[in-house]
């Protein structure tokens, strides 16, 4: 058992619900394998939201998500350009990031980057390579909003939660 991203217990197997400082549990169960917290307080001016995914009860990967409250269409890029900083300051700096643009963004126009963001036609994703861990943070919009999420993957179960995901699809199928 160590402590990874989020002080949170990864490798240890869980048979109850952590609590999660600063977090409190909203639904979810361990044996469903998703289990999400809601945020107590703000990250800063950020709503969060923190969803935990299990493989055979075990911790195999977490997401942060800030917004929307807090993020709006003139601030989403620079408020995402900060939490990367944070991010590069706790696990160095980033591998790689990329802009994800759909073709038709140059039929939009528009005032600000977060418009082409909210509709969908800009998406901006930076990655961090950890020994145990890859994070990868996004900037995503919808009608709702804004929202910077952050995955924590523990690569150890990465191949468990990707066959786990799989059987889930299946059986809807």
């Amino acid at each position: 058992m160590f402590s990874g991203p989020l002080n949170l217990n990864w490798g240890e197997k869980h048979t109850v619900i952590q609590e999660v400082e600063n977090y409190r549990y909203w639904f979810g169960d361990i044996g469903w394998g998703d289990v999400i917290y809601v945020g107590k307080e703000g990250l800063g001016d950020l709503e969060t939201e923190l969803q935990l995914k299990y493989v055979g009860g075990r911790l195999s990967s977490a997401t942060l998500i800030l917004g929307p409250s807090g993020l709006n269409d003139l601030n989403c890029v620079r408020k995402t350009k900060q939490i990367i900083g944070l991010l590069n300051k706790k696990y160095g700096h980033y591998r790689y990031q990329r802009l994800f643009e759909k073709p038709s963004i140059d039929e939009l126009v528009y005032s600000s980057p977060c418009r082409a963001v909210r509709v969908g036609l800009y998406e901006f994703r930076t990655r961090w390579v950890l020994d145990k861990f890859h994070i990868e943070s996004s900037l995503v919009g919808d009608d709702y909003g804004f929202y910077i999420e952050i995955e924590y993957i523990y690569l150890a179960l990465q191949k468990a939660q990707k066959k786990r995901e799989r059987k889930k699809l299946l059986r809807g199928l």
